[in-house]
């Protein structure tokens, strides 16, 4: 009986969680939106490594605190 109830528990959790687990998440498509973080991103990868911190950091917060060995 253990065994019957166990099964018919576990049965029903499967049920009701692989419906959920189906379904995905669906976003807008915005191509200008994705450009521009494209470019964006490739432009703080070049200033991170041309090392122009400066220029770096007028991308970042204002609260943004760099951590270095020095």
């Amino acid at each position: 009986m253990k065994h019957l109830f166990g099964s018919i528990f576990f049965t029903m959790i499967y049920l009701i969680c692989v419906p959920a687990q189906i379904q995905s998440v669906k976003s807008d498509q915005d191509s200008v939106l994705i450009k521009q973080l494209t470019d964006l991103e490739f432009r703080l990868n070049d200033l991170f490594a041309e090392r122009d911190f400066d220029a770096y950091a007028a991308y970042l917060a204002d609260d943004y605190i760099r951590i270095s060995a020095d």
